[in-house]
């Protein structure tokens, strides 16, 4: 499986240590290209000069730190680029909400050509993380802030890949194949849940969007052949087949099994336009223990 990964990454900061530990996740997702560019964005609750400066300086020593540190993994250093911009206020003399934060963080992303963002959360309920989500139209590696406390380079042992049978969910195996590959995971879990066919519970748990029609038995099947995709990248990969709803029993299996990362691709066709994600998605990202790889592929 040759696929290239991701080119151009907005990283978003706040300045916080734990929002630059996600900064380690970056080598992994990244093809080792010395023409790639990381983009330390800052958005900045005043536009006044002196706090745009002092944003700058900033992410001027992040950028200098996070070379410093590139360089001692061996690795070619990407091109790192560093931008801090106001976020619109709502009203004046008030600083703007979360939500236009996180406006700054989509337009510059945009504007830029990013085909990444990456940014933290304490907690998968940050309003900022969630609102990047519900706005992107590009891939989302959001990462619990919590868990890392330092730049350091990510230890991705056992990626998780949820299926649910569409060849759009599907399109998140070659790109867990060539993560594996560049984070060095020797294992992989691809998992697929199934649904209740009847009763209350299957229109309470069924996503909106339709599910490859599975006949009882043939769900194994199905895994196993998406598991030979991922041990054609040289790795372990086991199965997991589940009952009830999709997105806490994807976020339990990444707990059982160790998870370092979820892969997954979403078409968000959850029916809420403020949900563009889907449904399963926005679960998982809440309940996930484990970092969270959004590949958004539309239709």
């Amino acid at each position: 499986m040759n696929v290239t990964l991701f080119s151009k990454v907005l990283a978003a900061l706040d300045g916080s240590l734990t929002a630059e530990a996600a900064l380690g996740f970056l080598p992994s997702v990244m093809e080792p290209q010395p023409a790639n560019e990381v983009i330390l964005f800052t958005a900045v609750e005043s536009g006044a000069d002196e706090d745009l400066t002092t944003a700058k300086t900033y992410l001027d020593r992040t950028a200098a730190d996070l070379t410093e540190w590139w360089r001692r993994t061996g690795m070619p250093v990407p091109i790192i680029h560093t931008r801090a911009a106001p976020a619109q206020h709502g009203e004046p003399n008030r600083p703007p909400g979360k939500r236009r934060i996180s406006n700054a963080v989509v337009d510059t992303a945009k504007a830029a050509q990013a085909d990444l963002i990456l940014l933290s959360s304490n907690g998968w309920a940050g309003l900022v993380a969630e609102v990047v989500l519900q706005l992107a139209e590009t891939a989302v590696l959001l990462v619990r802030a919590d868990d890392f406390h330092r730049v350091a380079p990510a230890k991705i042992s056992r990626i998780l890949v949820p299926l649910d049978g569409s060849e759009l969910a599907e399109q998140a195996l070659p790109c867990a194949a060539a993560v594996a590959s560049r984070a060095g995971a020797r294992e992989a879990t691809v998992a697929h849940v199934r649904l209740p066919r009847e009763g209350a519970a299957s229109k309470i748990m069924r996503p909106t969007w339709d599910f490859r029609p599975f006949p009882r038995g043939e769900e194994g099947a199905y895994l196993t052949e998406a598991a030979r995709r991922l041990e054609g990248a040289g790795m372990a990969v086991t199965t997991a087949l589940r009952d009830g709803d999709p997105g806490p029993q994807v976020a339990a299996e990444a707990l059982e099994c160790g998870a370092d990362l979820i892969v997954m691709a979403s078409h968000g066709r959850s029916g809420n336009q403020t949900r563009p994600y889907g449904k399963v998605a926005d679960d998982i990202l809440h309940a996930s223990p484990a970092p969270v790889l959004m590949l958004h592929t539309g239709e």
